[in-house]
């Protein structure tokens, strides 16, 4: 009788089969010194180290030396790995899609720069909106009268060479600001008590009609175009007049 090293099979002396422990096939040599000759089926088999395919008994790896100490798989290691990064980036794309709320002045500011894009003036284009409460009551931006000629489809502008804040008796196009008032009038929306935003610094005419109105807040964008222009109509009357720096992106 013989036994097969690795899973422990009793054989005959010339029987062959597949080892079970590493599925290859056993040949016994009759040089093999066999452990355990003499013992009969149903007997108990000494345990097999998985890692050296040898008796844990004279295993020398790490697992059978220190069996108090446990291993980690590789495969088991990097699956492990895997799921942690996994989960990383999953908290990065979660942070990547929550989105910032953006400050009240730059919303209500963007109405107004939105506006400015409909403007047909061929000098500057402004866009204004009254609110109040946060809420939007009316928007306005520069251009022709309704059914007169726009500057841009007439290609002409009057005011050419004329320096900015003077000559306006000169353009055809309204103010941002007054088409804001209009359209409110128009529609029967009250501006009392209201904020205006606007693209740049209003002019003396458009000053004297937003204290008329009951404007109390004006907050508008600081260019170098309007740098001489002064604001003593809305200082004067107790109106807060306030500037807003716009960032980059959102310069009209």
């Amino acid at each position: 009788m013989r036994e097969c090293k690795q899973c422990g099979e009793v054989l005959g002396m010339n029987e062959r089969h597949v080892c079970k422990e590493r599925g290859n096939l056993f040949v016994p040599k009759p040089t093999d010194k066999v452990e355990g000759l003499g013992k009969e089926r149903g007997e108990e088999k000494e345990e097999i180290c998985p890692n050296s395919f040898s008796p844990k008994s004279s295993c020398l790896c790490n697992t059978c030396t220190f069996p108090e100490i446990t291993y980690p798989r590789p495969i088991e290691a990097k699956r492990e790995a895997k799921r942690e990064e996994e989960k990383i980036d999953e908290l990065e794309e979660r942070r990547r899609k929550r989105r910032t709320r953006i400050p009240v002045d730059e919303y209500l500011m963007r109405f107004a720069i939105t506006a400015s894009t409909r403007s047909t003036c061929y000098k500057m284009q402004h866009g204004a909106v009254i609110v109040k409460n946060h809420q939007i009551l009316s928007t306005g931006y520069n251009g022709s009268p309704v059914g007169a000629a726009h500057c841009t489809d007439t290609g002409v502008c009057s005011r050419t060479s004329s320096s900015p804040g003077t000559a306006y008796d000169k353009c055809v196009s309204v103010h941002a600001e007054m088409n804001a008032i209009c359209q409110a009038a128009k529609y029967g929306v009250s501006i009392d008590g209201a904020t205006l935003y606007v693209t740049g610094k209003p002019c003396v005419i458009c000053q004297r009609l937003l204290v008329n109105v009951g404007i109390r807040k004006v907050v508008y964008i600081p260019t170098d175009r309007y740098k001489t222009t002064s604001l003593d109509v809305l200082l004067n009357k107790g109106v807060v007049v306030r500037e807003y720096v716009a960032p980059n992106f959102l310069q009209p």
